[in-house]
């Protein structure tokens, strides 16, 4: 199961690649589809704009520059961007955000006041020009920056610059932004000069995904700034209410849970995670801190002439500012490895992955020096899945959720927990659970089969092989999840 909760906690919806076009649409999504709810993430994706008006805002922003000579459209899950190669010999990149991003004009003015903020030596692209305004003559949000040119990985100094950015403190949780924003006077917290802590902006707070509305009936908005770590900590139940449906329209797979079981797990895990937010353990490594939402090789651009020199970290979109043993744990691409050995010797070979291997142990080490982050990346994940589930059960199924508070009520005292765990299964839902987590397990493994096999349907015999009849195996179809 752990490969499972490590797909989902990096995303809940399928990441297709980046799609490189000379000759493309630049309103409709091109670079690939969905096995679910195809249309709707496509319409989700769609931007009416302006093109031709972005084009030559992109080539106003650069002096000497008359006009754009070639224009290469590169999509990913959250963002549409142009590279423009212009008369000038310089490269610019024009993006503009898709609505699943989040608050768009909010998203947009954070990603800019955090790169202009950043207060560290941390490298980021120079901004050229932008606007969080979709009336601007463009017709959308968007940001205009340096090109960064390169693509290596390297360890030690992106160690480095990962331990500046957690070592910045802040006096709440949320998302930086220019104190003249759209951001509403009540919802700021000043920071210094220019810059403020506003709502949060990652989209588990806002209605932006495709078949997860949100309802706000039982819940209030709760998106912050929050002062405190236990209202931090309200805001990520109250995401998880939001989520669930008043109703389901189609049946759903057991594992999954009911509308009244999803409502029940999040009520009983609300008195767990108030017992944990008192706990010193957490308290420690619940400060708050700034956070890059994803370190990936793609990310990390170096100098060609010194790949261990680091010339630019980019994609700041939704960085936020969360206690600091939210994202300690993770990896960068370029030091991970899959956790089958199998895999990793089928798709790197023995010498890469004593490689990554190295890699990552090396960044453990070198984060070591950095307190505040070394002490989050030693927290026991049993003490913090709570906190990660919590706000995602819906569509992580509750089978997920309950699963890590089961695991933190078997090992309560031995976590160094006072009293007894609030989350007490009866012998009945264990037992219940069990099945359930049989059959999640199951289906992710189908999954695995079908996403490695490019998810050809004629190779369901295969799967039935493996002591899962058609009938099963129809129903676990992971796709309709």
């Amino acid at each position: 199961m752990s490969r499972f909760l490590r797909r989902i906690r990096a995303t809940g919806a399928t990441t297709p690649k980046l799609n490189r076009q000379g000759n493309f649409d630049p309103y409709e999504y091109t670079s690939g589809c969905w096995m679910r709810d195809d249309a709707e993430q496509r319409q989700a994706r769609r931007v009416e704009f302006n093109f031709p008006m972005l084009r030559q805002k992109a080539v106003q922003t650069c002096s000497g520059a008359k006009e754009d000579l070639r224009c290469v459209k590169v999509e990913g899950n959250f963002n549409r961007a142009f590279i423009l190669y212009l008369d000038n010999g310089l490269v610019v990149v024009a993006r503009i955000p898709f609505s699943v991003v989040g608050p768009t004009r909010l998203v947009t003015n954070s990603e800019v006041a955090t790169l202009a903020y950043k207060n560290t030596s941390v490298p980021v692209p120079k901004v050229l020009g932008w606007s969080d305004d979709p009336c601007n003559p463009a017709g959308t949000e968007y940001i205009i920056m340096e090109h960064a040119p390169g693509h290596v990985s390297c360890v030690k100094n992106l160690a480095l610059l990962v331990k500046q950015m957690h070592s910045l403190k802040f006096r709440a949780y949320g998302s930086i932004y220019f104190v003249d924003s759209l951001v509403d006077d009540s919802r700021r917290i000043g920071l210094t000069g220019k810059f403020c802590i506003g709502p949060h902006c990652d989209n588990r707070y806002w209605p932006c995904i495709p078949g997860e509305p949100r309802l706000y009936d039982r819940a209030p908005p709760n998106r912050g700034p929050w002062t405190t770590f236990n209202e931090f900590m309200r805001g990520l139940l109250d995401a998880g209410i939001a989520r669930i449906p008043s109703e389901t329209k189609t049946q759903t797979l057991p594992y999954r849970g009911t509308v009244g079981e999803h409502l029940e797990l999040i009520a009983r895990s609300r008195h767990v995670l108030e017992a944990l937010a008192q706990n010193q353990q957490l308290q420690k490594v619940s400060e708050s801190a700034l956070f890059h939402p994803d370190l990936h090789k793609r990310n990390i651009f170096v100098d060609p002439a010194d790949p261990t020199r680091i010339t630019a970290l980019i994609d700041w979109q939704a960085a936020c500012i969360d206690p600091i043993f939210f994202s300690a744990s993770e990896t960068p691409d370029l030091c991970d490895y899959p956790e089958s050995f199998e895999d990793v010797l089928d798709h790197f070979g023995i010498q890469n992955s004593e490689k990554m291997s190295i890699c990552a142990s090396r960044l453990g080490r070198l984060v070591s020096g950095a307190p505040r982050l070394h002490h989050a990346r030693m927290l026991d994940k049993d003490l913090a899945q709570p906190f990660r589930y919590c706000y995602s059960s819906w569509r992580d199924s509750s089978t997920v959720f309950r699963d890590g508070l089961i695991k933190l009520s078997r090992r309560w005292g031995e976590l160094g927990l006072a009293g007894s765990c609030p989350y007490q299964p009866s012998e009945e839902e264990l037992a219940e659970h069990a099945k359930q987590l049989d059959d999640l397990e199951a289906a992710e493994k189908l999954k695995d089969f079908l996403e490695s096999r490019a998810a050809a349907l004629e190779q369901w015999l295969e799967v039935a092989s493996e002591d899962m009849g058609e009938t099963k195996a129809m129903q676990f179809w992971p796709f309709d999840l």
